[in-house]
């Protein structure tokens, strides 16, 4: 019996590509260089790299000079200002939180992502109440680890096998899937491209097109 959601935050909940990019972007254009469309799509791609890794493919593509440490200061400092003040949800959100309070099932969070942009991302987008937990993996293994999934259906006080994840990574599917969990995925504009989603138990392109009788279907298979 399905009693509890736990999302993940990164590309499920918010369009962090598009906010990584807009932060990036910030950052460049302090140093004079303004983003055309096919320096949109190198930002785009190279996020999920390590940031360190980021700045010296963007330093040589630019051809400017400054210590890694300034830009992802910088970097950081604006991103943070995004996640408070100006956060991107993606489609179908607030919807699929509604359908899921309207239901009484608990929710939380399951993020790599360090537990201080997890709370200012609910809090820039108002929706604190929705969640019991929210759960970091800077305090533990990260994802393909099901550390955190399993954290989180604890801080719920709920049995693994009663927790729906929704992912949009095939790392995160793993992750949920080892915990013992059914995973519905919603792939970002990358991840439905170049990783493969197919251990999940549901594929949607956009929580908009997620209805709960799909989500109920999963547990009662």
């Amino acid at each position: 019996m399905l009693k509890g959601i736990i999302f993940d935050l990164d590309n499920t909940l918010i369009d962090s590509i598009k906010m990584q990019r807009a932060s990036y972007a910030s950052v460049l254009a302090q140093y004079g260089f303004v983003l055309d469309e096919e320096d949109s799509k190198l930002i785009q791609h190279i996020i999920y790299w390590n940031e360190e890794e980021n700045w010296k493919l963007i330093i040589k593509e630019y051809g400017f000079s400054e210590t890694l440490n300034v830009l992802i200061k910088k970097r950081n400092d604006v991103y943070i200002d995004i996640l408070l003040n100006k956060p991107i949800l993606r489609p179908g959100v607030l919807k699929i939180l509604n359908i899921f309070k309207e239901n009484n099932l608990k929710m939380g969070i399951a993020s790599n992502s360090s537990l201080e942009n997890i709370q200012l991302a609910v809090k820039g987008l108002k929706i604190e109440t929705y969640f019991s937990c929210l759960v970091s993996a800077e305090f533990m293994k990260p994802k393909p680890s099901p550390d955190v999934f399993l954290t989180a259906a604890q801080k719920l006080n709920i049995d693994k096998l009663e927790v729906l994840a929704i992912e949009d990574s095939e790392l995160g599917i793993l992750a949920a899937k080892t915990a013992g969990m059914k995973v519905i995925a919603v792939p970002n504009v990358i991840s439905k491209i170049t990783e493969n989603m197919s251990n999940a138990d549901l594929v949607v392109d956009s929580l908009t097109d997620l209805k709960w009788a799909m989500v109920k279907n999963i547990f009662i298979k």
